[in-house]
């Protein structure tokens, strides 16, 4: 999975307490748990707002060529970077997760999987050499 809302257990405490910032907002608003597009559409929105204050523009080569030359960024999976390619590169990228039984559930709708591990860095990318770069 790209994300889960229920990060508890997982390593790496700081991501465990963004997400846990991030599912807490999102649940008051809309009362359910986010999912995994969810936390992406904001991880996303996050990063235009920074290229548009970056390049003081809303032109979106301006704000691309912005990124790209302060490529790093902050993120509930962690420390992010732009690569070349434009596809963003995260401390964890993708988690690795087991599904959960009826009575392990707290939340029979929405308690599913549990983390149990993650890809890091780019294991879960095409390496650039692949794709022309």
């Amino acid at each position: 999975m790209s994300w889960y809302y229920n990060m508890k257990g997982f390593q790496d405490a700081a991501i465990v307490k963004a997400s846990d910032a991030f599912a807490k907002k999102f649940q008051q608003e809309y009362k359910y748990p986010p999912d995994p597009y969810s936390a992406m559409a904001y991880e996303g929105v996050m990063e235009a707002v920074r290229a548009m204050e970056l390049a003081k523009s809303v032109d979106g080569k301006a704000m691309a060529k912005a990124l790209m030359a302060s490529p790093k960024f902050k993120s509930m999976k962690g420390e992010g970077v732009w690569r070349v390619d434009h596809q963003p590169v995260f401390k964890y990228g993708a988690y690795v997760v087991i599904g959960k039984g009826a009575s392990e559930r707290k939340d029979k709708k929405w308690d599913l999987v549990k983390i149990i591990g993650a890809y890091s860095g780019e294991d879960y990318l095409p390496p650039l050499s692949a794709l022309g770069y």
